[in-house]
Formats: C-alpha cells, structure tokens, sequence
C-alpha cells in the first residue's frame, strides 16, 4: 500500500471539514441531546414516581435546545458562500440618446 503524502489522510479513511463535518456532529449532538435527556426524565420519573411528565419535559427542552442551536448555526452568515455566489456591482451604463 502506498503511503500518503505529508498532509493527505492515509486512505480509506474517511475525512470531513469545513461545513459538512460541523453539520453532521449537529445531528449527532441533536440525537444525543435528545436520548440523554428522555434518559434522565425516564429515570426521575422512575425515581420520584412522577409518571410520564419529567421525561417528556427532557425531551421537549432537548427538542427547543436543538433546534436553537442548529439554526444558530445554519443561518451564520457564511462569508466564503458570500463572496463566491454575489455579483460585484456593476458600473450603470450610460443612457443611449436615440436622436442622432
């Protein structure tokens, strides 16, 4: 097998960056946040005898957290985005004359 040149990932291992990774750890974080909380709900419910209402109260502030948290980071202005896909303004071009 060859090795891979100073900088590269040796191969078959796959690497995320920029944009892409940051996404996919917030839907693992999200997953996580919501499972850790009905968990803990679950068990004080278990607990204090509570029935249903800790647990669906995790989840629900899980939910909210989330959610909040993942559109902070969606619309975060993105400035390389910006750059590549906004028009430079354009000079106004001067009005023709039809008479001659």
């Amino acid at each position: 097998m060859p090795q891979p040149t100073p900088g590269q990932p040796p191969r078959g291992i796959p690497r995320f960056t920029g944009e892409s990774g940051k996404l996919l750890g917030m839907g693992l974080e999200l997953g996580l946040l919501i499972g850790g909380l009905a968990y803990l709900g679950y068990w004080l419910d278990e607990r204090y005898g509570t029935g249903p209402w800790l647990a669906f109260t995790g989840v629900m502030l899980a939910m909210v957290g989330g959610t909040y948290n993942l559109a902070k980071v969606l619309l975060k202005p993105n400035k390389k985005f910006a750059k590549k896909f906004t028009k430079k303004p354009q000079a106004p071009t001067p009005p023709t004359d039809p008479t001659p």
